[in-house]
């Protein structure tokens, strides 16, 4: 199995496991924070749904300055946007991997600040920490928030609690 074909799969593993928890946020909570440093709901969960779409600048690049980046997000009004734009993320993201050659894989792909660098590794690599890890860390993140809102957590690699 190739890299791309192998990320492409666990890409589509955790494509659900991150629409299961997304189809669980609902409108009238979009402004909740569990904190003042917090971010939103709303804004938690268009992060994670949008965060697919940082594979395919990882392929398509050699990097990225947050300092100047223009992040283009859909209105996303209910929980069915939400998801839709997860659908696109995705697929985009699949696209991207499926027609790239494995080699670019190796090249280096940095993210920065201006003149900060934050990581500067090959693009296997950020795809793996910047993208895929960083999905799962914000997803659970999410768990935590829909666990204070009173509302059932979907299991992410098995039955939950509330699922049990």
């Amino acid at each position: 199995m190739t890299i791309k074909k192998a990320f492409i799969a666990e890409i589509e593993k955790e494509a659900v496991s991150t629409k299961k928890i997304l189809e669980a946020v609902k409108a009238e909570n979009f402004a909740w924070k569990p904190h003042e440093k917090s971010m939103s709901t709303k804004s938690l969960a268009i992060h994670i749904a949008g965060l697919f779409d940082l594979v395919n600048l990882i392929v398509q690049t050699d990097e990225l300055d947050l300092k100047s980046a223009d992040f283009k997000v859909p209105s996303i009004n209910n929980t069915t946007d939400l998801t839709n734009y997860l659908d696109a993320s995705v697929a985009a993201c699949i696209l991207s991997l499926q027609q790239m050659d494995d080699n670019i894989l190796e090249n280096v792909w940095t993210m920065k600040m201006g003149d900060y660098i934050i990581s500067k590794t090959s693009k296997a690599s950020s795809i793996r920490t910047m993208a895929l890890n960083h999905l799962i860390h914000h997803r659970g993140q999410l768990s935590v928030y829909l666990r204070l809102l009173n509302i059932p957590v979907p299991g992410m690699y098995g039955p939950s609690a509330d699922e049990k």
